[in-house]
């Protein structure tokens, strides 16, 4: 519509916020399932590593219980030997007893001597070439009390670990031995595994030496044969660099334990993929949900945002249509919240419009009414001043007529006497006229001045509705204040949860139901601060909007001060010739005084022939005057007829103007 600005489009807030919500909700659903993937992962690894140390200490207890065991049996035979001193045909039958007497070590004790001879028992396959040599024998002979020395294969190929000690009998040095075999610590080594899919082997940290192995062509080799394996050479370099913690080596957890009384090493591992195999297919779970999560959310999201902007829309169109000049919409007022206030005002605002318009249009319409009045009667004023200026000038010519012939002098006072009687006549008429006239220009002042206070009433009422929407803006602004201050109650909730989290993690088992509920509460902060999100976006928009009316509302002032200064326009325009008609008025009651002095003059040259030749010298002078007084009456009301035509337009633009509105 002419006059108005026209809107210019703008962008959706449905679709900026829902732009801006689920991307955000997107990230955060795939940031909790990976948060919970991790954690998962990271806890299963954390029992599995439990587990496996679990497993391997029972292992390492079992083997040092196995071999303490043995070398309680050899102590009470070496204290019977040392207790009864027997004679060697006594000491071989003690040792005979020894022979099959368990199948750890079948071939019984034995006994190598300072001079070089090894007494076994009956039955014992036991054989030394160079007794003083073998390693039995020098590990022996350095310790009083019987203990282990390293493992090593046999004659018939077994796999055997010596234990010997100092025999305090006979003359020199004696050492008392047996020969255990590691089947048994083989089978406590790759039997006794708790976890499942896990493997254990048994190495010699000293030599390297392989003692036990799941994979039996391992057995007896060392671990730096496998450098080419990166799991043994890992596996090598820990032991190597005693550093015994659990890790990973090669995707596999890897446990270590020592086995006391030896310088052996329990080594326990577990493909990591096993592990974590679980956690995937969990995380593949948690994927799909998160998917339909987050499709879910969408929905929810879109249908709340709907909801909450619906009426931000209706309310934005009405307000277009308002700034378009069109107050006959309907404002629809629903709920009781800030949205509902806005509605309202907007309503009463468009009802105070629909009331000002109609009040100015009527008054539009009455004033182009009587600017046609007013035109009309300057027009007819200004051919009754026309008509006068040329009878006047008709009497001139007969009073110049009446000085060069006195004998007509009779005829032309009758002919004055008629003309100056009809003069009189048109004069009284339009003095009536003018009077008239006098009138109505009066009462069209009266009118515009009132016209006039209704504009001032209207700017002082969109003034009010500015302010108003003013205080909506800082209404909002306090909004936002309120929910930034919950929003910072919600981190701190958040921190306050994440805190408890912890400390119930320390307190173990007795913390458990103290970290459920923290967690709930960390999920609830999490919630709250989603939510001053949405509400903080939310008022961010309706702040938009208040800024929107209140430039509308400017425009609508600057309009209405436009339309105000027109009326205030037409108001001088009204007082000028309100002026005019009344210099005419005077002047035309002027020109019937002297009109009434032409009438007496007329009589008395009608009666006194015998004056009019003295006379006419003085009825010549007062016919010119009047020449004169008819001119100016003319042109008077020739500027009465403008300012008139003036009026008239000045009211069909007042009209125009208001017709721009709808009500």
């Amino acid at each position: 519509m002419e006059g108005l600005k026209k809107t210019k489009r703008r962008g959706s807030i449905k679709f900026n916020l829902l732009v801006i919500i689920i991307p955000i909700v997107a990230v955060m659903m795939i940031g909790l399932v990976l948060i919970s993937y991790q954690i998962s992962s990271n806890s299963l690894r954390k029992e599995a590593e439990e587990l496996l140390q679990t497993s391997i200490r029972s292992q390492k207890n079992d083997i040092e219980s196995w071999m303490k065991d043995n070398l309680d049996s050899f102590k009470i035979f070496k204290n019977t030997i040392e207790s009864t001193t027997p004679d060697e045909e006594s000491l071989k039958l003690i040792l005979d007893g020894t022979v099959g007497y368990n199948s750890t070590f079948a071939d019984g004790l034995y006994i190598g001597t300072s001079d070089g001879r090894l007494i076994t028992g009956a039955g014992s396959s036991k054989t030394e070439s160079n007794v003083r040599e073998s390693n039995w024998y020098k590990e022996g002979s350095t310790r009083i009390n019987m203990a282990y020395g390293e493992p090593y294969v046999n004659n018939d190929g077994v796999n055997v670990i010596s234990a010997t000690g100092m025999l305090n009998f006979g003359e020199g040095i004696s050492v008392l031995g047996a020969d255990v075999t590691l089947d048994k610590i083989s089978v406590i080594v790759n039997s006794n595994v708790e976890m499942e899919n896990a493997e254990t082997f048994l190495v010699e940290a000293t030599t390297g030496t392989i003692i036990s192995n799941r994979d039996s062509t391992k057995v007896g080799a060392n671990i730096a044969d496998y450098s080419s394996d990166k799991f043994y050479s890992g596996v090598a370099e820990s032991i190597n660099s005693a550093d015994l913690s659990t890790k990973e080596i090669n995707g596999n957890m890897t446990a270590f334990c020592e086995v006391s009384g030896t310088d052996w090493i329990l080594v326990s591992f577990v493909p990591s993929n096993i592990i974590l195999n679980d956690v995937r297919t969990l995380g593949k779970i948690l994927a799909v949900l998160a998917a339909v999560g987050i499709i879910v959310l969408i929905v929810l999201i879109e249908r709340t945002v709907h909801i909450l902007i619906n009426p931000v829309n209706k309310l934005s169109g009405v307000i277009n249509t308002m700034t378009n000049g069109d107050f006959t919409m309907e404002v629809e007022v629903k709920g009781n919240n800030e949205i509902t206030s806005m509605s309202e005002g907007i309503r009463d605002f468009a009802g105070t419009m629909q009331g000002l318009i109609s009040k100015i249009g009527n008054i539009a319409v009455n004033l182009n009414n009587q600017a046609d009045e007013s035109n009309s009667v300057s027009r007819e004023m200004y051919d009754a001043s026309k008509m006068q200026e040329t009878s006047m000038q008709g009497l001139n010519e007969t009073v110049d007529g009446l000085a060069s012939s006195i004998n007509e002098i009779a005829n032309s006072a009758t002919t004055l006497a008629m003309v100056v009687t009809d003069t009189r006549t048109n004069g009284e008429s339009v003095s009536e006229q003018m009077t008239e006239t006098v009138s109505v220009a009066n009462k069209g002042q009266k009118d515009m001045e009132k016209v006039s206070d209704a504009m001032s009433n209207i700017i002082s009422s969109i003034n009010d509705l500015q302010n108003a929407i003013n205080d909506v803006g800082t209404a909002s602004n306090e909004i936002t204040e309120i929910v930034k201050l919950i929003g910072s109650i919600a981190e701190e909730t958040n921190l306050l949860s994440l805190n408890a989290s912890i400390e119930a993690a320390r307190a173990g088992e007795t913390g458990k139901g103290f970290a459920v509920v923290a967690n709930e509460i960390g999920k609830l902060a999490q919630t709250s601060t989603n939510s001053v999100q949405q509400i903080t976006e939310l008022v961010y928009g309706i702040d938009n909007l208040v800024k929107d009316a209140e430039k509308k509302a400017e425009e609508s002032v600057k309009s209405i001060d436009e339309s105000s200064e027109y009326i205030n326009n037409a108001v001088d325009t009204f007082s000028l010739i309100y002026q005019n008609i009344q210099q005419t008025n005077e002047m035309v009651a002027d020109m019937i005084e002297k009109v009434g002095e032409v009438d007496a003059v007329a009589t008395d040259v009608a009666a006194i022939s015998e004056e009019q030749a003295a006379s006419a010298d003085i009825i010549l002078s007062t016919s010119e005057e009047i020449v004169k007084q008819s001119s100016k009456l003319t042109s008077n009301s020739e500027k009465v007829a403008k300012e008139s035509e003036m009026l008239a337009s000045t009211s069909v633009e007042l009209d125009k103007q208001v017709h721009q509105f709808k009500i």
